[in-house]
């Protein structure tokens, strides 16, 4: 699965596309939004999930996949 969420990944960055929800392993900071600038507004567009249907995030990269876990996120903000 991990490859199949890289290429994801890959596919949007080389597009110039923001590809919201999605951490490659050299992105280690836990960031689950982006900031657009349009006109001089700032726009901030989170990505969260539920569950990934029983697929276990790797380890290494926890931050794959933006999970929504309510006390956690309520205590980071």
């Amino acid at each position: 699965m991990k490859s199949k969420i890289y290429d994801t990944k890959s596919f949007f960055t080389e597009a110039h596309i923001k590809c919201l929800g999605i951490q490659s392993e050299e992105e280690t900071d836990y960031h689950p939004y982006e900031i657009l600038v349009r006109n001089g507004v700032r726009f901030a567009l989170p990505n969260y999930t539920y569950g990934t249907n029983g697929i276990w995030l790797p380890e290494e990269n926890p931050n794959m996949v933006h999970m929504l876990d309510d006390e956690k996120n309520n205590k980071r903000y």
